[in-house]
């Protein structure tokens, strides 16, 4: 299951957005599915999104989009 960027660009500082992600987070365990996050901008974010238990994360904190070149380029 994939929870939208949307529902973690404020979850730093709003205590509802904590709450719904980290029940979709126990949702999706509950359903024997992986969870990843998308759109993780910083190190407080990563590391909230992990307590909670989430599998993947992803966004702009590890790396941004790249070009397929530039893709194929970082494998070399």
């Amino acid at each position: 299951m994939k929870i939208d960027k949307t529902m973690v660009d404020y979850i730093l500082t709003n205590t509802a957005d904590q709450s719904i992600v980290k029940a979709m987070i126990d949702m999706g365990h509950s359903l024997n599915m992986k969870i990843v996050a998308e759109g993780i901008e910083d190190r407080r974010m990563f590391e909230l999104l992990a307590s909670y238990g989430c599998d993947m994360i992803q966004g702009y904190y590890f790396a941004k989009p790249l070009s397929v070149f530039e893709f194929q380029k970082s494998l070399r």
